[in-house]
């Protein structure tokens, strides 16, 4: 494969991890299909696949493939799958007056 597919298959991975920052849920699943022809290392593809899961609310099965990873990508990506932290606070925010000039 040449660079510029290379380059462009990254491109196409990047754009497949923006649909699901940006709810285009079926052009995500589409280029989630693609993987395997987009990410030849499958250590890697597992890991953006990982993430792609947890974007698309699929949080089971991206732990069940997060167990295949190696120890490195486990560690990194496992925390992605603990539900938000709670501060004490966290639910005073939408309580704060603010002034009318913003501060």
């Amino acid at each position: 494969m040449s660079l510029q597919s290379a380059d462009m298959r990254r491109l196409i991975v990047e754009a497949g991890l923006a649909a699901v920052n940006h709810g285009l849920y079926r052009e995500a699943w589409a280029i989630h299909s693609a993987l395997p022809t987009l990410i030849p290392d499958a250590n890697d593809r597992r890991a953006i696949e990982v993430v792609m899961l947890i974007g698309l609310g699929r949080i089971g099965s991206a732990a069940r493939l997060l167990e295949q990873a190696p120890a490195q990508h486990a560690k990194l990506l496992s925390p992605l799958l603990a539900p938000p932290v709670v501060t004490p606070f966290t639910h005073l925010k939408s309580h704060i007056k603010r002034n009318p000039d913003g501060s």
